[in-house]
């Protein structure tokens, strides 16, 4: 008797729920609130802590803060214009006074009129809204990444697993996870510059028993960092319709013709067939992508300094890193590394080599991370 008196109940919570809302609109691409746990962001995540604090990223902490509520004269050139919506060979897509989407070839940024230490509290606002958790949250260096998270617009939608999904959460999976990397650089005219990167991992089954599973890298998607970059304007002022011709806009073929050879690789030197600017964007988007610590960089005299650290991908024994870094030393994954850019004619060349110390693993992982820059810059 209790159990049937149980399943009734079931079934008429079920149907409460159905009755509520059953079928969604489809509109919703992304939903990444449903796995969101909040919690304080690290002013400086632990693995940073002896790096120097820059000023120019330092914020105030505060309420919540967007492009439409701060006075003009923290915005450079304010907001609230309409957007211009032509393309032309420069490579500007539809801007606003405040920002404006750049793309070069494959590359999509923003471009903001505002100063760094204004957007960035814009950007900490609107991903933890959006439903990440922060793991890096560091003004210091310009830097926000988020947790690894399900998108659960991803997992496939029919009345029982509507219904169902709304009663026991998670008992559904997209078996997908994501994070983003979002870097603020200054400009030279005191605006900034926002890259938005995407990392992937998806669930593969492990050897031929179906109950056994593992993450594996998959992709990035610029997809999704183009939506980002969209999201984000909408954020700084921007209208839908606007917002949305430059997604239009950024999605379309480069009228410029690509070099044939964009990267080539000679020994220890990367050749890039790109000037400075678009070289530096270019490397600065791969070492984002592949999840390399950008723990410093001087764009004037063309140097990141990076190392990559994630103990659980090491733990879990995923593929890439583990290989590249080995197992069995640890100390490797922590060593430092200078990647230089060096103008050669209407080249840039690209370096890269251990800080401090070196050895013969050492100079071997370097050469090896400029062979992932050779196989990923397009």
């Amino acid at each position: 008797m209790n159990s049937s008196i149980k399943i009734a109940a079931l079934s008429l919570a079920l149907l409460s729920v159905a009755g509520c809302s059953t079928f969604s609109d489809g509109n919703d691409k992304l939903d990444y609130k449903t796995n969101v746990k909040r919690t304080a962001g690290l002013e400086v995540p632990p693995d940073l802590t002896a790096l120097q604090r820059d000023e120019r990223f330092a914020v105030p902490r505060g309420a919540a803060v967007s492009a439409s509520n701060l006075p003009p004269s923290q915005l450079g050139a304010g907001v609230g214009a309409r957007p211009t919506t032509s393309v032309g060979e420069s490579g500007v897509l539809p801007e606003f006074k405040t920002a404006r989407i750049e793309r070069a070839g494959d590359l999509r940024w923003l471009s903001v009129s505002m100063p760094a230490e204004r957007v960035y509290p814009i950007l900490r606002e609107f991903w933890t809204s959006a439903g990440f958790r922060l793991t890096t949250d560091s003004p210091g260096t310009g830097v926000l990444e988020t947790d690894w998270a399900e998108n659960r617009a991803n997992v496939p939608k029919d009345p029982i697993r509507n219904v169902i999904g709304r009663v026991f959460d998670g008992l559904y999976d997209s078996g997908t996870r994501d994070k983003y990397r979002i870097r603020v650089e200054r400009r030279a005219d005191g605006g900034s510059e926002i890259y938005v990167s995407h990392r992937g991992l998806q669930e593969t089954q492990v050897g031929r028993d179906q109950t056994n599973y593992s993450w594996a890298p998959r992709p990035s998607d610029p997809g999704l960092e183009i939506e980002f970059l969209r999201r984000i304007l909408l954020r700084l002022g921007a209208d839908e319709a606007g917002a949305s011709a430059t997604v239009a806009a950024a999605k379309s073929p480069s009228a410029a013709a690509a070099p044939t050879a964009t990267a080539r690789l000679s020994g220890e030197v990367l050749t890039v067939a790109f000037d400075f600017d678009r070289a530096w964007r270019e490397v600065g988007l791969v070492l984002d992508r592949k999840g390399f610590t950008v723990e410093d960089r001087d764009r004037s005299k063309g140097q990141y300094f990076v190392r990559y650290i994630d103990p659980e991908a090491e733990a879990k024994g995923a593929g890439f890193f583990a290989k590249l870094f080995g197992k069995s030393d640890p100390s490797l994954a922590a060593q430092q590394y200078r990647v230089g850019l060096k103008t050669e004619g209407q080249a840039t060349q690209v370096t890269v080599t251990p800080v401090g110390e070196t050895s013969a693993p050492k100079q071997e992982i370097a050469r090896r991370i400029l062979s992932i820059l050779a196989e990923d810059i397009r």
